[in-house]
């Protein structure tokens, strides 16, 4: 997509094993942030955790559309973010799909995945970017 076309695209990435009440109380307070500011959609990778926690908060709260960027492991997948998701995506591998939701999204939330991305290419084009933003512990 072009810088154009993902204008209002924010990207969601974060831990299978959720987060902390700080970090979840950060990130509803940046939606809410967000929407006012013209964000108006979620690409979220689709997992249990803090995909599926964020795609909740941000459909029924915020009312932000969900685009849903599915993993390939089934037991990864977040069905209620799927029932959620007004676009998905064909599922693909880890790698793959993360590029993908930066590549599709004006900005990115990052929540407690963040030192997996350091060590990860994709790291590098987000802050290149000036994408990145980090919920902290």
């Amino acid at each position: 997509m072009t810088d154009d076309e993902i204008r209002g695209y924010l990207g969601i990435s974060g831990s299978r094993n959720g987060c902390t009440q700080d970090q979840y109380e950060q990130v509803k307070n940046f939606l809410r942030v967000a929407i006012q500011k013209a964000y108006h959609t979620l690409n979220t990778g689709c997992c249990l955790g803090v995909d599926e926690l964020v795609s909740v908060y941000a459909h029924y709260t915020c009312d932000m559309r969900i685009v849903a960027f599915p993993p390939i492991k089934e037991n990864y997948l977040s069905r209620i973010t799927l029932d959620l998701a007004d676009e998905t995506h064909e599922p693909d591998d880890y790698l793959v799909r993360n590029r993908n939701i930066v590549h599709n999204s004006e900005l990115m939330l990052f929540v407690r995945s963040f030192w997996y991305l350091v060590h990860n290419e994709i790291c590098t084009e987000i802050w290149t970017k000036n994408k990145g933003i980090l919920a902290n512990r």
